[in-house]
C-alpha cells in the first residue's frame, strides 16, 4: 500500500485530495493509497515545522498548504522532503503553486507580494530538484502552477481586501475560477505517469 502525505487538508485543494484518495470516500483506491493528512486546523501540523512530523516511509508528498505568515515554508517543506527522498527513485513530490506572480496586482496589498514571492520560490527550487533528481534517476518531483480556484481562502481574501481598503479587487467581475476537483485532475495526472512530469499550468479560461 503507498502511503500518502498531503498538506492544508482542511479545505480547498487539500480536502479535495482527501476526498480522492482517502479509501473511505473511493473504493477504487481501497488497499491502494492511506492517505495522511496535516493542517493547522486538522491536527495543528504546520509546514513550518514539517521536521517533527513528516513520515520518510511514506511514498508520495503533496505540498499543497501556504502559510500566510511565513510565505518561505512551503518551498523550505519541498527542500526538506528532497533531502531526504531525493535519490530514491519509488519517492514523489508534488507541490502546488500559483501564476500569480504573472498577473497584474497593482491594486493588491503588500500582503499578494508576499504570496507571490513564495510561489516564485517554490518554483525556482523545484526546477531545481527536477532536475537534480531526474540526472539521478532519484525521485520525481512536479509542480502544479494554478490560476484562481474556487475554494474559502479565495473568497477569504476578497472579502479581507475589500472591508480593510474599502475597494472591489475585481471590480464587480470576479474572475473565471477552477474548481478544486480540476486541481486533483491534474495532480493524478502527475501521479500516475509513468514518465517525469516536472510542471503543469492550469489557468481557467474566461
Amino acid at each position: 500500500m503507498r502511503k500518502m502525505i498531503i498538506t492544508g487538508v482542511t479545505s480547498g485543494i487539500g480536502k479535495a485530495l482527501v476526498e480522492k484518495y482517502d479509501k473511505k470516500y473511493l473504493p477504487k483506491y481501497k488497499d491502494l493509497i492511506e492517505v495522511e493528512g496535516h493542517s493547522r486546523r486538522h491536527n495543528k501540523h504546520d509546514i513550518e515545522n514539517i521536521k517533527k512530523w513528516f513520515n520518510p516511509e511514506a511514498d508520495v508528498f503533496i505540498n499543497n498548504a501556504y502559510n500566510d505568515l511565513k510565505w518561505w515554508a512551503q518551498a523550505q517543506a519541498l527542500l526538506f522532503a528532497f533531502s531526504i527522498w531525493g535519490e530514491d527513485p519509488t519517492k514523489h513530490i508534488i507541490s502546488v503553486s500559483s501564476i500569480a506572480q504573472e498577473k497584474d496586482t497593482h491594486d493588491w496589498n503588500l500582503s499578494h507580494s508576499r504570496y507571490s514571492a513564495g510561489k516564485i520560490a517554490l518554483d525556482k527550487i523545484n526546477l531545481e530538484c527536477h532536475e537534480k533528481a531526474a540526472h539521478k534517476n532519484g525521485c520525481k518531483v512536479s509542480n502544479l502552477r494554478i490560476g484562481w480556484v474556487n475554494t474559502p481562502r479565495t473568497t477569504k481574501i476578497s472579502t479581507m481586501v475589500n472591508r480593510l481598503y474599502d475597494q472591489d479587487i475585481w471590480q464587480g467581475r470576479p474572475p473565471k475560477m477552477l474548481e478544486p476537483e480540476q486541481c486533483v485532475d491534474a495532480i493524478d495526472f502527475m501521479l500516475n505517469h509513468s514518465g517525469r512530469v516536472r510542471e503543469i499550468t492550469l489557468e481557467a479560461t474566461e
